[in-house]
């Protein structure tokens, strides 16, 4: 069952005059790409809210939030060459899964080729995540194909993230669901403390993941890189991390 998300910020209760017991409330990192300024993406550390790195060849992909997109929207267009494109993590590694804590991500994404590598979720601090993480949780797909997988490492290796096989110490599943040149996906994972995750594509169950959930800090990671020749482009409409305190 998906758990509410209002439902979540109900918990953290101010006491009242019948005595209720005071709770914390949740750990929240919500980007909607409403707004775009210079501070908003940098290349280097703790300059801003997202640190952006290119993964390219030459130079040219571009990250920016869309003018008048309702809702807000954040497009990334990658450089000409194969394997070009952009790593955005979020500054801040605040995230980590704990006993007894329900985490949420939930993201709502589309691309206009099928010819794609990408990930969304949360990642340890790694400039190069598109291609093999060793501690996350998300969604994602480096094969090139229309399958959406949902994939988790803990002090992974080899392979990558969201491939057809797994990494040595990550879990994967391919949820059979394809992504449809410019059509929206939305996915959603729900982390029971250190012990269950549950994944979601459109509202739909997909997967229980119980093995190589991470175990360190982590921070909301947005990936996107062409896989053939030819510019591409990905947009984001939101990204949310929620986390009981």
């Amino acid at each position: 069952m998906l758990l509410n998300f209002t439902n979540l910020f109900s918990r953290a209760i101010v006491p009242g005059p019948d005595g209720q017991t005071a709770q914390a409330p949740p750990m929240v990192f919500f980007d909607d790409f409403i707004d775009w300024n210079a501070t908003k993406f940098s290349a280097s550390a703790d300059a801003a809210v997202w640190l952006l790195t290119n993964v390219e060849a030459g130079s040219g992909s571009t990250t920016a939030v869309v003018d008048d997109a309702a809702g807000g929207i954040l497009k990334i267009t990658t450089a000409a060459n194969d394997n070009d494109g952009v790593n955005l993590q979020a500054n801040g590694e605040s995230f980590l899964l704990t006993a007894d804590k329900t985490t949420i991500i939930e993201t709502r994404f589309k691309h206009d080729s099928l010819t794609a590598e990408w990930f969304i979720g949360l990642s340890a601090v790694d400039t190069t995540a598109e291609v093999a993480p060793a501690n996350y949780i998300g969604f994602g797909n480096t094969d090139a194909d229309a399958d959406i997988i949902v994939s988790n490492g803990s002090g992974a290796s080899g392979g990558t993230s969201s491939s057809s096989t797994a990494q040595t110490l990550g879990t994967h599943t391919d949820t059979g669901v394809d992504t449809a040149v410019a059509s929206y996906n939305t996915m959603r994972v729900e982390i029971d403390g250190t012990t269950s995750a549950r994944f979601y594509v459109d509202g739909v169950l997909k997967a229980t993941h119980t093995t190589n959930l991470p175990a360190v800090e982590m921070t909301p990671t947005v990936v996107f890189r062409n896989e053939a020749a030819g510019a591409q482009n990905a947009y984001v409409d939101y990204i949310l991390v929620a986390q009981e305190r």
